[in-house]
C-alpha cells in the first residue's frame, strides 16, 4: 500500500506545482502588461469598476492574441482563466472579489 500512497502524494504535488506554476505565468504576463501600458499599480486599487473592467478587457484581448506567448493567439477560454488568476492574485493582497465580475465575461 505504501506504493499507493506515494504516488498519490507524488501526484498531488505535481498538481499542485502545475497549478502553481500557471499563477506566475499569468501574473508575470499581467505585470508586463501592467508595465507597457503605463499603469504604475498592478493591484488597480485607484481605479473605479469600470476602469478596472476596461482593464482586464484590454488584458484578456493581448492575451487571446498571442501577445504573450510565440502562437499568433490563444483560446479565449485561456485569456479568461489567466485574467482570472490575476484576479484572484489580487484578491489575495486585499482587494474583495475574486474571479472577475461577470459583466466582464459577458463583454
Amino acid at each position: 500500500m505504501d506504493w499507493y500512497v506515494s504516488a498519490t502524494s507524488a501526484q498531488e504535488k505535481g498538481i499542485n506545482m502545475a497549478t502553481q506554476t500557471k499563477y506566475d505565468s499569468s501574473w508575470r504576463c499581467w505585470l508586463e502588461f501592467t508595465q507597457k501600458s503605463q499603469i504604475n499599480d498592478p493591484y488597480l486599487e485607484d481605479l473605479t469598476p469600470i476602469n478596472k473592467a476596461r482593464i482586464f478587457c484590454a488584458f484578456m484581448d493581448a492575451y487571446r492574441n498571442g501577445y504573450f506567448s510565440n502562437q499568433n493567439s490563444v483560446k479565449s477560454e485561456t485569456a479568461v482563466q489567466a485574467a482570472d488568476k490575476v484576479a484572484t492574485t489580487i484578491t489575495v493582497v486585499g482587494q474583495t472579489q475574486g474571479k472577475m465580475n461577470k459583466d466582464i465575461h459577458s463583454s
